[in-house]
């Protein structure tokens, strides 16, 4: 019986020593340098949008492709209302009659016309805008 102590408890130990549990984190492999974060930009060109029961002005936004914009939501309206712009990851909410207090700064890295809308609960309402960046 006592053969058979020391042979399990030589068998976990030399589990434990396989499995690692120090060292330069197993497996011989070089670790990846961290990539450097970017600079946070924190401001830029103030646009703000204008919600009127559900209506967004102006209906076009234009911006050109390096520069950071700040984009504001004003409602002016009877309801509340959430702008989004999935692009940038933009998403404003603002409470009935209520400027936003949240802003989202960006910078537009490609040409093209990107779509916006109001967004309730999830769902996407016809109520659309377009975000137009320029070369």
């Amino acid at each position: 019986m006592r053969k058979v102590w020391f042979l399990i408890v030589g068998l976990i130990g030399m589990l434990i020593l396989a499995c690692g549990g120090g060292g330069d984190g197993g497996g011989g492999t070089t670790p990846t340098p961290a990539k450097a974060t970017p600079t946070a930009v924190t401001e830029g060109t103030l646009i703000q949008m204008t919600a009127v029961n559900y209506e967004f002005t102006p209906p076009t936004i234009e911006m050109k492709v390096g520069q950071p914009y700040k984009i504001q939501m004003l409602n002016r309206g009877t309801s509340s209302f959430r702008l989004r712009i999935p692009r940038w990851d933009v998403m404003l909410f603002a409470p009935a009659g209520a400027d936003s207090e949240v802003s989202k700064v960006f910078v537009p890295d490609t040409p093209g016309d990107y779509e916006c809308f109001e967004e309730f609960n999830a769902a996407r309402h016809d109520r659309r805008c377009t975000a137009r960046v320029l070369p």
